[in-house]
């Protein structure tokens, strides 16, 4: 009988589950000495305490989750880590394991125990500085920080509306970046809100002045006139505005608001109005018609442009119309100014700050003044100034070395943004291109005093000397030119009795002369010999018949019309300038008649007189010019004592019948 063919497959199966241990703890941890059991459970417990310790640590010091999110994720993947590897070390199952168990429990101990230590601040390990975020924080911390890390400080100011004077917006270097990469920090530093800026300023009508106060003082506007009037309508609603919509918060605004009636204006208590602004305070006295009065005067604790203090104490009846309340409005502190100009930048910037004032800054390079100190400031030593005030400070930026440049561009371009004066020599060299710098004086390193002028010398490259051109053919010049390194460029002079065309008459530098090589040398060619043509005589001819054979003949004819006339008809030639051979292109000038003088018979009619010289003159000349043209007349007074605006017995022209011709003059005396 056969024996059943068994699955080898299944058979393994069977053999591997046989031989599958049993984990089970208990029976794990006999096999192992019970004092390293010990060990283990202990630096077991011991890494498991000290990673939910650091976790809960990092909940709790957390004052901002959001930007402590990735660290309190990552402690929880530590603790996540540590449950598993407790329960993977439970199951170890050999004295090596264990011993394998304890050293990674120790380990992670020692790494947790690190970080909580290092968190807590019982180990202080020096890290590297980096950049902090400055945002919104005070410009003089920015400066003592720059000053501690040896970082210059570069300010650009920027109205804000979100940011406090002084407090900075923006910066050009991210935060946490290493302090050792950088030498350079630009903040952008708020100077308040933009008085400029246009806000919407809607339609107040109907609404009530202590709303409309609110608005005014939140938007930062600073020129608003409200004006209180007796009306019908409710007590402090707004009558009247002139002007709304986008407007700049320095427009000047009017409003008027109601007082309610006579009736209304009853003796009421006075309010605290200290340490309220000068509007608020100004804009309660009218709208309760108490009349007040303005004074001023330093203040150590109270803001500039707010009520120090008040004749009339607060609860104090007032009567409007007839009580005054003096208000006493801060200047703010009174500020001695100190000597600033023994103060660097850093320590300028700083008092002006705490001081409330306002600061413009411009610099320049000096030679006797250190980098950062001041060159000059617009106030004085122990002068007293007001919060508010602008300092303007020109600050040295040191001593300006002169640098190193290649081309006279690059040196124009650095002279004019430094405002350095300049002058320049020109010299050949086979060594510097046209236009490089050959030396400087003062020499590259060296400090440019102030006022100084430099000396810079220029190449204007390789020389050359001009050959003769004269007689060479435009191709053969050509060819020369761009052997020797010349820029030629060639024009057409004149015709030429025996010069043939393209061959060189003439150039603009002379033979020998020494130039550079990037110059441009002019050379004039002959257009060709010229044409002889034989010019008739044109005498007697007609204008139209003589330009048809000037053009024929490749000559120019110039016509002149004669000033005289003559018997010849009008329109023909009566001379010319020359005839016979002449050169082709050449120009003669013929003279043209204006043709026989006309005769005009007019009858002088006393009709054409006036009562007065000037009309009768005026008068003549109307009518005779314009029926006489070409014709001149001459008027002449007479002094008389009656006949004025006649004719004189003693002219030559009567009036009556007489006779004109072209180009003749006649002289015509009236009474005057």
């Amino acid at each position: 009988m056969s024996k059943k063919k068994q699955n080898p497959i299944s058979n393994q199966i069977k053999n591997e589950i046989k031989e599958e241990p049993s984990y089970n703890v208990t029976k794990v941890l006999k096999r192992v000495p019970k004092t390293l059991n010990i060990i283990t459970y202990f630096f077991l417990a011991l890494s498991f305490v000290t990673t939910v310790t650091l976790f809960i640590y990092t909940i709790c010091t957390s004052s901002n989750i959001t930007s402590q999110l990735s660290t309190i994720i990552g402690v929880s993947f530590l603790v996540l880590f540590s449950i598993f590897f407790l329960f993977t070390a439970l199951y170890a199952s050999s004295k090596k394991g264990q011993i394998f168990v304890i050293i990674a429990s120790i380990l992670l101990t020692c790494f947790t125990g690190f970080e909580l230590l290092s968190n807590v601040g019982i180990i202080d390990i020096q890290k590297q500085n980096t950049v902090i975020n400055f945002t919104n924080k005070n410009l003089t911390e920015v400066i003592s920080w720059g000053q501690k890390n040896k970082i210059s400080i570069n300010q650009v100011y920027e109205a804000s509306d979100s940011i406090k004077e002084y407090h900075i917006i923006n910066q050009d270097v991210s935060p946490g970046t290493l302090t050792k990469k950088i030498t350079n920090l630009k903040v952008t530093v708020s100077t308040g809100p933009d008085k400029t800026k246009e806000i919407l300023f809607p339609s107040m009508l109907g609404k009530k002045i202590d709303e409309v106060i609110t608005f005014i003082e939140e938007n930062y506007f600073t020129n608003v006139s409200i004006d209180f009037v007796t009306s019908s309508e409710e007590k402090d609603l707004v009558l009247t505005q002139d002007k709304s919509g986008q407007l700049k918060r320095d427009s000047e605004i009017h409003l008027t608001v109601s007082l309610g009636t006579l009736e209304d204006l009853t003796p009421l208590s006075i309010e605290d109005l200290t340490n309220k602004s000068l509007f608020y305070a100004t804009t309660w006295c009218k709208r309760h018609l108490i009349l007040y009065k303005i004074e001023y005067a330093y203040s150590d604790t109270v803001p500039k442009g707010q009520v120090i203090s008040q004749s009339l104490k607060k609860g104090e009846t007032v009567t409007p119309k007839t009580d005054t309340v003096t208000l006493t409005i801060s200047k703010g502190n009174k500020i001695i100014v100190p000597n600033l100009m023994n103060m660097d930048i850093n320590a300028i910037t700083k008092w002006i700050i705490e001081n409330g004032l306002r600061i413009e800054f411009t610099d320049q390079y000096d030679d006797n003044i250190l980098i950062g100190k001041p060159i000059s400031v617009n106030v004085k030593e122990n002068d007293i100034i007001e919060v508010g005030t602008t300092i303007k400070i020109l600050i040295s930026k040191g001593q300006l070395k002169m640098e190193k440049f290649k081309t006279i561009k690059e040196y124009r371009d650095w002279a004019i943004k430094y405002n350095i004066a300049y002058k320049e020599e020109i010299e050949f060299s086979n060594t510097y291109l046209d236009g490089e710098v050959i030396k400087v004086t003062p020499s590259e390193g060296q400090v440019i005093k102030n006022n100084e002028t430099i000396i810079i010398t220029v190449s204007q490259g390789k020389q050359i000397t001009v050959p003769n051109f004269i007689g060479k053919s435009k191709n053969t010049i050509q060819k020369e030119c761009n052997n020797l390194g010349l820029t030629c460029t060639f024009i057409y002079g004149n015709y030429s009795e025996s010069v043939n065309r393209d061959i060189s008459t003439n150039q603009s530098k002379k033979e020998g002369s020494k130039i550079a090589a990037s110059s441009t040398v002019t050379i004039t060619l002959s257009k060709g010999i010229i044409e002889k043509v034989t010019v008739p005589s044109f005498i007697g001819q007609n204008n139209k018949a003589v330009t048809n054979t000037c053009n024929s003949l490749g000559i120019t004819c110039k016509f002149i019309t004669e000033e005289a006339y003559s018997s010849t008809p009008a329109g023909n030639v009566t001379k010319q300038s020359a005839s016979g051979k002449m050169n082709k292109g050449s120009t003669i000038t013929l003279y043209i008649s204006k043709g026989p003088a006309k005769t005009y018979n007019i009858n002088i009619q006393a009709t054409w007189f006036g009562s007065t010289y000037n009309e009768t003159e005026q008068n003549l000349k109307n009518k005779l010019i314009s029926n006489c043209p070409g014709v001149n007349f001459i008027f002449q007074a007479k002094i008389v004592n009656e006949g004025s605006g006649l004719i004189s017995s003693n002219s030559p022209i009567k009036v009556g019948a007489n006779t004109f011709v072209q180009g003749n003059t006649y002289t015509i005396i009236i009474n005057k």
